[in-house]
């Protein structure tokens, strides 16, 4: 008798529990179709100098933005694209968002008069693929792009 209860007990035990492929992952953040994805903050960053002859365009949800600046070299610069996510439902949709921009090399005290420009690409799909159209506006600089 007590095999009849054994055997079916370890039958659960052994066949009835998920295995770790049976569980779904969790989502992870998406991967950028383009770019670096546009990061979503409570609240944007201080704004910084703007560089010069900022130029951006957009080509579905990829977003290009161009800068020009002086220094040594290109390579270290580094930019990054923040908004708090909110959109101003209207239509098309209204949004915004705002670059912290960086061409210095820590430790940096030479001057340089090489001039250099830069494209910097950003997937805008977390922020605005359920809003299209959309005009995104970029703070601190006087550019307004219609997303669609």
């Amino acid at each position: 008798m007590r095999l009849f209860f054994f055997f079916p007990v370890l039958s659960i035990l052994f066949f009835g529990c998920p295995s770790d492929d049976d569980v779904a992952p969790i989502d992870p953040a998406p991967d950028p179709i383009c770019g670096d994805l546009i990061q979503l903050v409570s609240d944007l960053p201080d704004a910084a100098d703007i560089p010069q002859g900022v130029e951006a365009s957009v080509d579905g949800l990829c977003l290009s933005i161009t800068v020009g600046f002086s220094g040594c070299t290109d390579e270290l610069a580094t930019m990054e694209l923040y908004t708090t996510g909110d959109i101003a439902e209207s239509l098309p949709t209204q949004s915004s968002a705002a670059f912290v921009f960086n061409d210095s090399n820590p430790g940096e005290d030479q001057a340089c008069l090489a001039f250099f420009t830069r494209t910097f690409e950003f997937d805008l799909t977390p922020y605005l693929a359920e809003s299209l159209p959309s005009i995104l506006r970029i703070d601190g600089t006087d550019i307004e792009i219609l997303v669609e």
